[in-house]
């Protein structure tokens, strides 16, 4: 295996670990799955409807994945990089002004 096919493969084993223990995504399927699942669910369809959740998922992260991959070459660009940080920093200078002007 060349040297981009083993760090891609370092890559996915990395964020799938990540995603694994990420304790968000378990508490949200704790907290999803019931609502579509009867009283006494069959092991079945908890397989299915678990299996289908994987599917997606794995299918969205296949996308970002290769949409990121294809973009590298414009993330990289230092002028990019600068207007990435000043939309993002732009936008949570003011998420932090509308919580500090916000009344409870």
């Amino acid at each position: 295996i060349d040297g981009s096919a083993a760090s891609a493969w370092v890559g996915f084993r990395r964020g799938l670990l990540t995603n694994l223990l990420n304790p968000k995504v378990i508490v949200f399927y704790v907290a999803l799955m019931p609502q579509f699942l009867g009283d006494a669910p069959a092991f079945g369809a908890t397989l299915l409807l678990s299996a289908i959740a994987a599917g997606v998922c794995l299918v969205w992260f296949v996308l970002v994945a290769n949409v990121v991959g294809a973009l590298r070459r414009l993330f990289t660009r230092r002028a990019v990089r600068r207007s990435m940080d000043a939309v993002t920093g732009t936008a949570l200078v003011a998420l932090g002004v509308g919580v500090a002007v916000s009344r409870s």
